[in-house]
């Protein structure tokens, strides 16, 4: 299984990557720090599960889903969203219309973030 994940990293502290690798170690992980590039590697190395750590910006966000939208991206990649606590609730219900399986709002604990992950494997599979 492969796991994507976007997200722009301002400190090692809210970067989720280190907490996938740890726990997943069975699964293959690729990063990238831009949405365009996202969407490249979603066709490129077709992952299972899609995390965007809304680090990024919004535009870069509304890209994003737009072009899942626009590519028909296969409905058995799951996506989990990322969200800054002060997200609106018209945002959320785009990014969930749009595309994303689920959300986790930040501030999280490690183990709702591993949850939320497990849930979507389970989901897939």
């Amino acid at each position: 299984m492969k796991i994507l994940v976007i997200e722009k990293v301002i400190n090692e502290v809210d970067s989720v990557i280190p907490v996938i690798e740890q726990e997943f170690q069975q699964y293959q992980l690729l990063s990238t720090d831009d949405c365009s590039n996202g969407i490249a590697m979603m066709y490129s190395q077709n992952p299972e599960l899609i995390l965007i750590n809304n680090a990024v910006d919004d535009a870069d966000i509304k890209s994003f889903f737009n072009g899942i939208k626009k590519h028909r991206i296969k409905r058995d990649t799951m996506i989990l969203n990322i969200i800054p606590s002060e997200t609106s609730l018209n945002s959320l219900e785009e990014s969930l219309s749009n595309g994303a399986d689920t959300f986790l709002r930040k501030p999280y604990v490690n183990d709702e973030l591993l949850t939320q992950i497990r849930i979507l494997i389970k989901k897939r599979y």
